[in-house]
């Protein structure tokens, strides 16, 4: 066996044992916050000593940045994919609802730690500048918004103000998700009929609310 080969399963053992800390410190921070979270913790719930820790990280710290890069950055790949691949706005629409829906929810801590992060209403927050470190992990709203002017452009949606609308939907998208993480906080994530969810939320979001809309003077 070369040597190249002997690095490259070394290396795929290191990333394995990081994944499995990284894991095991998720819903730890999510539940207790970062600053109850202790290293002995982390260390007991991945089955490891604490002294294994600093083999992969260099401290708490880089833990939890770890954690965030890795929702943030598979956020940004759902978002990417779902526009790559979609031939249509309403297309890209049920695609973004869908594989949204089901990576927050399944990732509950990950999602839990990602609001808290980024909605500034948690005086503990980490992340100094939240922008800045969404798009070094490659979170840029940005593309999606342009879908959304493209739509407003073409006629697709009736806005004046494509922008407002998006922020709207996707501040909506996070909304709903939210409440129903928080509403079935008792139940498993088999439980939860999170493709029921995702249909009453598209319906909203493509169809409205009204069944036969009219002028309303």
């Amino acid at each position: 066996m070369s040597e190249k080969e002997i690095l490259t399963r070394k290396e795929r053992e290191r990333a394995f044992r990081r994944q499995e800390i990284m894991n095991a410190a998720k819903p730890l921070f999510a539940s207790k916050g970062f600053n109850q979270t202790t290293l002995e913790e982390i260390a007991e719930s991945a089955e490891f000593g604490k002294g294994t820790l600093y083999n992969y990280f260099e401290n708490k710290e880089e833990i939890y940045f770890s954690v965030i890069s890795e929702f943030v950055s598979r956020l940004s790949q759902i978002i990417d994919e779902a526009i790559d691949s979609s031939e249509s706005f309403v297309e890209y629409i049920q695609k973004s609802i869908r594989d949204l829906f089901h990576f927050c929810i399944e990732d509950q801590s990950g999602y839990i730690l990602f609001v808290r992060e980024y909605s500034k209403i948690n005086t503990e927050t980490i992340i100094k500048d939240t922008e800045v470190y969404a798009k070094e992990h490659g979170l840029n709203f940005e593309r999606e918004l342009n879908v959304f002017r493209q739509a407003a452009e073409d006629g697709i949606i009736c806005s004046k103000r494509p922008e407002r609308t998006f922020m709207m939907y996707r501040m909506t998208s996070f909304s709903t998700i939210h409440n129903i993480i928080v509403s079935s906080c008792h139940k498993s994530t088999e439980e939860i009929n999170i493709d029921e969810e995702i249909e009453i939320f598209s319906d909203f979001i493509l169809n409205g609310i009204i069944k036969h809309p009219r002028s309303i003077n």
